[in-house]
């Protein structure tokens, strides 16, 4: 199972993107990835943002 979140600590700080997997191994164990993917998702922001941009010039 993986799931992305997002959240804001509080109204300071910045909005974290995380994407958390979860991966069952048997009935007592299970596998919990997290991987914080803030970068990740601004760098896709502001490639997205510039390639809209320079598209309408």
């Amino acid at each position: 199972m993986t799931e992305d979140v997002s959240f804001t600590r509080n109204q300071r700080t910045a909005k974290v993107e995380l994407s958390v997997r979860a991966t069952s191994l048997d009935d007592d164990h299970t596998i919990l990835v997290v991987e914080d993917r803030t970068e990740a998702r601004r760098f896709e922001e502001t490639r997205r943002d510039f390639v809209e941009t320079s598209h309408t010039s």
